[in-house]
């Protein structure tokens, strides 16, 4: 009897893994297609997908896509625009999320409530008053334009509140004892406790970041700032039957996604795992 349902244990598990390959095959394909028809000329893109035994894969595309002068330039400004969106978002987030968990002031709940109300309402119903504040201060056609939105995030707030809350007020109590105000308990003390919480938070902020296209799209105006979403669909268009340098140029941009997926996704599942989402 034992070995039996060991054996349906085992059975089960094997179908579960056996589905999950699949889902991930069937999503998967896509973008090895796109990878693999970025090294293709024209003639051969649209044929059968096969990549042992084909003999006239090159790097012609990829040289295309360099020579455009403004391609190297989108894939800077969006790095400057994730690394500084991040930074900042962690930041704010981290001090307004541990005061809100730790500190004592009135109206806090009210403010936090409100705080979390904000997250109900979807980003479309601002992007007006933004483009009409943006123009007032001169920043459209900046890329000023598409960090501010992103540095002001009620989710990370939240989310690294219900990290604190968790911390054992016993902690920062012991801090105070030995001297530390409430800044440096934060930062000698709770900050470097948070790291997994603001791991997964900054992942899945470059991820949102990096890929936003309505916000540049509306914001920048000039071809040399443009972020490289926007900058791919204006490739996308000028190049409609280049298929095989849409592909490269497309492959280029998931690129660093995959990349830091990757190299990350423990770190990401670890965070998310300690952070939670009760309180």
């Amino acid at each position: 009897m034992k070995g039996q349902n060991l054996w349906n244990k085992k059975r089960s598990q094997l179908v579960a893994t056996i589905l999950a390959f699949g889902v991930g095959l069937m999503f998967a394909y896509p973008l090895v297609w796109m990878f693999i028809s970025s090294f293709k000329p024209e003639n051969e893109i649209f044929g059968s997908f096969h990549v042992f035994g084909q003999h006239h894969l090159s790097l012609a595309n990829y040289k295309r896509i360099f020579a455009n002068p403004f391609y190297v330039r989108w894939m800077i400004n969006s790095v400057i625009v994730v690394i500084s969106s991040i930074f900042i978002k962690l930041l704010i987030g981290s001090l307004a999320g541990y005061a809100f968990a730790r500190m004592r002031f009135r109206g806090r709940d009210s403010i936090f409530f409100v705080l979390v109300l904000t997250m109900m309402v979807p980003w479309q119903v601002i992007l007006l008053p933004q483009y009409y504040i943006f123009q007032q201060l001169h920043l459209i056609n900046t890329l000023y334009a598409v960090i501010l939105p992103n540095i002001f995030d009620a989710f990370a707030i939240f989310m690294m509140r219900q990290f604190f809350i968790k911390i054992p007020l016993e902690i920062s109590e012991a801090a105070v004892l030995d001297g530390c105000g409430s800044f440096m308990t934060f930062y000698r003390i709770v900050l470097p406790l948070a790291t997994p919480a603001l791991t997964a938070l900054g992942i899945l902020n470059f991820f949102w970041i990096w890929d936003q296209y309505i916000q540049p799209m509306i914001f920048l105006n000039s071809t040399k700032v443009l972020t490289i979403p926007v900058g791919v669909s204006l490739l996308q268009a000028q190049y409609g039957t280049s298929y095989g340098m849409q592909m490269a140029a497309a492959s280029l941009a998931v690129l660093p996604v995959l990349v830091v997926f990757i190299i990350l996704q423990r770190k990401f599942v670890e965070g998310v795992a300690l952070t939670g989402v009760k309180g």
